[in-house]
């Protein structure tokens, strides 16, 4: 009856350690998959403020002014289609 209590607490420490190992391994895994999201956002970040700088010009302050008035209205009125 000793052997075999020895033998199932042998047995409970190699499946801690198994345990243990996958934590670990799974925990690492999380951590690279949490960096690669964090470059990926910082990425679409930079790109989102260089696309905000191409409509943030004279120009395209200009032209939105139009289309806020009614120059919308009067193109389609002549078939003009504007989205």
């Amino acid at each position: 009856m000793l052997r075999e209590v020895s033998q199932s607490q042998r047995e409970i420490a190699r499946r801690q350690q198994e345990t243990e190992r996958l934590l670990t391994r799974y925990a690492q895994e999380a951590e690279r998959s949490r960096q690669e999201t964090d470059r990926h956002r910082q990425a679409t970040d930079r790109r989102m403020r260089e696309t905000d700088d191409l409509f943030d010009t004279p120009w395209s302050k200009f032209m939105e002014a139009l289309a806020e008035g009614d120059l919308v209205t009067l193109l389609e009125r002549r078939g003009i289609p504007v989205e």
